[in-house]
């Protein structure tokens, strides 16, 4: 297993790492949002007060503050993580856009073996002091996105109306503390 904590290079990557880590997982959250790919075995999520199981060549997708827990059921458990810190980037929004039908499990499918090895170059770039790493992160955070865009059913929305709401979301989550009235929004 190896395990690097973010550094001061590239805001949006906070955490890259590969685990066999059996421990459950209490109900917890992130101050970002959370890839899970679950390389093989088989886990019980629970997102707020809905329970689900979730097994290898599945994605889970939480997003900043969403209230999860997880518990192992196999043995033969390994995952990859990445956290990512929200962005103003339209491109991040993927992590964060819920419409209606929204599931935190994503199935890949086809695509699992195209996953995988992303996310292990992913986290070993993460872990390594090569140069030009801030760079790769970068665009690998990039393509990510991308590829995440492919396989998540998005519905198209009015730019304008994106760009609104996604300003009043950041500034929820960057402010969340302060009191707001709908004629300030």
């Amino acid at each position: 297993m190896y395990n690097v904590t973010r550094g001061d290079f590239l805001k949006e990557l906070q955490r890259a790492y590969f685990s066999c880590d059996l421990h459950k997982r209490h109900l917890h959250y992130h101050d970002c949002h959370q890839l899970i790919l679950i390389v093989k075995g088989e886990i019980r999520v629970k997102v707020g007060k809905t329970s689900f199981c979730a097994q290898g060549g599945q994605l889970l997708m939480f997003s900043r503050y969403e209230n999860h827990s997880l518990e192992i059921l196999s043995q033969d458990y390994e995952r990859y993580v990445i956290h990512i810190s929200p962005s103003a980037d339209m491109l991040y929004s993927v992590l964060s856009n819920r419409p209606e039908g929204f599931s935190n499990i994503i199935e890949l499918g086809v695509e699992f073996n195209s996953f995988k090895a992303f996310f292990e170059r992913l986290c070993t770039e993460f872990s390594s002091d090569k140069w030009l790493r801030e760079d790769m992160l970068e665009l690998l955070l990039k393509e990510l996105m991308i590829m995440l865009r492919r396989v998540i059913p998005y519905r198209e929305i009015n730019c304008e109306n994106a760009l609104i709401v996604s300003s009043i979301q950041r500034l929820f989550e960057n402010e969340y503390q302060n009191r707001y009235t709908l004629s300030y929004l």
